[in-house]
């Protein structure tokens, strides 16, 4: 029986893998019902919006053998 890697989420220290967020994006939603509106196609670069690069933006990786399988972003903004 094989034992599950643990996969630990690790925060960006620089904007360097941005474009594999980008990338692993437009992977996941060609792979759901949401496919027709966000598909390599229309997105060719990835999918990003400008929250991506916010002074207050954080995000963290999951990697596979450096693969990049997941990825969350959270915001902190001055005011709503």
């Amino acid at each position: 029986m094989n034992t599950p890697t643990k996969l630990t989420p690790q925060l960006l220290a620089d904007a360097s893998r941005l474009p594999e967020i980008y990338a692993l994006r437009v992977a996941a939603w060609e792979q759901s019902p949401g496919q027709p509106y966000v598909n390599r196609e229309l997105f060719p670069q990835g999918w990003s919006d400008a929250l991506d690069t916010h002074r207050g933006a954080r995000h963290w990786v999951v990697e596979d053998e450096g693969r990049l399988v997941a990825a969350a972003r959270v915001v902190l903004l001055d005011t709503l």
